[in-house]
């Protein structure tokens, strides 16, 4: 489909190209979190995000607008820990003894 060309969800061509764009970008989506967690520097980093992102941890602080805000930051941790299971499970697990604490 052209980028002048406006979307025409009638156009059995224009929902064909719309279905393989999003087909690419989901496959392109997947491959880059498999090559994030293929790396033990790119594990550090999502292990960073889950844990500041309250995926491992209460919101409550006591308060209801911080409250609200961590809850905010936990939902794209959800939304990480599901990527991170539906396209790397593997690697997941290889991230949570990389960080687990020192006994």
């Amino acid at each position: 489909m052209n980028p002048d060309t406006h979307y025409d969800s009638s156009n059995p061509e224009h929902v064909a190209a719309a279905k393989r764009s999003g087909k690419a970008k989901q496959e392109t989506h997947e491959s880059d979190i498999e090559w994030m967690m293929s790396d033990v520097r790119g594990r550090r980093l999502m292990w960073h995000w889950l844990s500041t992102s309250y995926v491992f941890s209460t919101t409550y602080t006591g308060e209801s607008m911080s409250g609200a805000f961590n809850e905010g930051r936990r939902a794209v941790g959800l939304q990480i820990m599901s990527d991170l299971m539906r396209y790397a499970s593997e690697q997941y697990l290889v991230m949570q003894q990389e960080n687990r604490p020192n006994e």
